[in-house]
């Protein structure tokens, strides 16, 4: 994508990859899916709303760049990539991210949500990468 290309681009495109976005991203409901991970995040990471949208765009953009590149190993490294350009993220911060992102591309429904303790149980178990 060159640096030009968002510029000229119709509405209805823009709406047809902010729907495409949504759906890659958040494909067990947007609202739902969305508001299930902010709560996640802030138990574990931070207090106050400002806080929470922090980690939440955090793990939106690291998710985004790890299901761009197929999952897999190619997709974890491009999201450790993403998360090291967010400076404010510290490195228990990003583990817990990754490990969330791991567990959260594994399900199918959200009734299989991933828990807190999910995620510390896989941080626990070496996830250190």
């Amino acid at each position: 994508m060159g640096l030009l290309d968002g510029l000229f681009v119709s509405k209805e495109e823009r709406a047809r990859r902010a729907r495409e976005f949504d759906q890659r991203v958040f494909p067990f409901g947007l609202e739902a899916q969305r508001q299930a991970a902010r709560d996640l995040l802030s138990t574990q990471l931070g207090k106050g709303r400002s806080k929470d949208n922090e980690l939440l765009f955090a793990f939106i953009v690291a998710k985004d760049k790890y299901l761009l590149e197929n999952k897999g190993d190619a997709g974890y490294q491009a999201a450790v990539r993403q998360l090291k350009k967010l400076g404010w993220i510290s490195k228990d911060q990003k583990n817990f991210i990754l490990a969330f992102l791991l567990l959260e591309t594994r399900i199918q429904s959200l009734d299989e949500y991933p828990t807190e303790e999910d995620v510390h149980a896989l941080v626990a178990r070496g996830f250190d990468r």
